[in-house]
């Protein structure tokens, strides 16, 4: 999808559980976000994109924030949002 674009803003927001505190959740989201931004920028060809990562912590959820760690596995995510610049 992102090379269908050769120039993009790409977005990537790292999101967590409510498990931990606040501090450490910005942080472990912010790895998540900036280990994907890595993974792409190996296997991706470098054309004009813009890579914005940043870390919400815990968020943003889909799921409950008050199950168990196992319910809340969809809350420990990583989103892209592509935003062409030309086509």
């Amino acid at each position: 999808m992102i090379t269908k674009y050769p120039e993009a803003d790409i977005h990537i927001d790292g999101y967590s559980d409510s498990f931990g505190k606040q501090d450490y959740n910005v942080t472990l989201s912010q790895q998540r976000a900036e280990a994907v931004q890595a993974w792409l920028q190996q296997r991706i060809a470098q054309a004009a994109y813009k890579f914005h990562s940043t870390g919400h912590g815990s968020t943003n959820y889909v799921v409950s924030a008050s199950g168990s760690i196992d319910q809340q596995q969809p809350n420990r995510r990583v989103e892209i949002l592509i935003q062409a610049t030309k086509q």
